[in-house]
């Protein structure tokens, strides 16, 4: 009867490469648990990789091409005079490949640690998040550094990036093609203050799980009482 789409790159890809009529689509973004991560970071502390003395940036995705793990590596090449740390969260098929180039680069500024049962800690006391993908559907993890009040660095991709990004408020767009201007702005950005209520309540507002389930239900409702 619908289909549902996370984002408007993702409706407009059903129209132009599937022919879908566009009054079959709704979109409804994805939802992001704010009990649930609250509950995760009760007594979290900062993880022991955070050195004091230096930023700490995380990513976090499954190694592989989709997910831009190698532009982000050629950005931090340009950060090497820097006191930042790159934190990769996260596995997959590149994970070799990845870490052979973080060799071969010298980067002694990038730590993979491997899939985190809790994640969040990562997020909350990181300086800013990257998220260095080629494309995405909608990415959750987005909207999860928002609700810890961690600042956002998103590559100008398609896939619902700037649904979620308010410039200025809970993050930035860059072209991370760009490997010297992303990096510029990863400086740029690490110098600044950012409110970590303002982060939250930019996702809270218009993510949140209540606000989203209450869509769906919509949807539904709409079905039913037209049959």
């Amino acid at each position: 009867n619908k289909i549902i789409c996370q984002s408007d790159d993702m409706m407009n890809d059903l129209v132009e490469n599937f022919k879908i009529k566009n009054n079959k689509l709704i979109k409804i973004n994805n939802p992001v648990d704010f009990n649930f991560i609250e509950e995760k970071l009760e007594n979290a502390t900062k993880p022991e990789s955070y050195r004091e003395g230096y930023k700490n940036v995380v990513a976090i995705g499954n190694l592989s091409s989709r997910k831009g793990f190698d532009n982000l590596l050629k950005v931090f090449v340009k950060l090497k005079q820097h006191k930042v740390l790159l934190h990769i969260l996260g596995d997959g098929r590149d994970r070799e490949m990845l870490n052979q180039m973080k060799l071969n680069l010298g980067l002694e500024n990038v730590i993979f640690h491997g899939v985190q049962k809790n994640p969040y800690p990562f997020l909350k006391f990181a300086d800013l998040f990257v998220l260095s993908s080629r494309y995405e559907g909608f990415p959750n993890v987005l909207l999860e550094a928002g609700a810890c009040g961690t600042y956002a660095l998103a590559n100008n991709c398609k896939g619902g990036i700037h649904e979620i990004i308010q410039p200025k408020i809970n993050g930035e767009i860059s072209d991370i093609e760009n490997h010297e201007a992303f990096a510029a702005k990863i400086v740029e950005i690490l110098k600044q203050n950012h409110d970590s209520e303002a982060i939250k309540n930019s996702i809270q507002s218009r993510f949140s799980k209540e606000m989203i389930l209450e869509k769906y239900f919509e949807v539904f409702e709409s079905i039913v009482s037209h049959r």
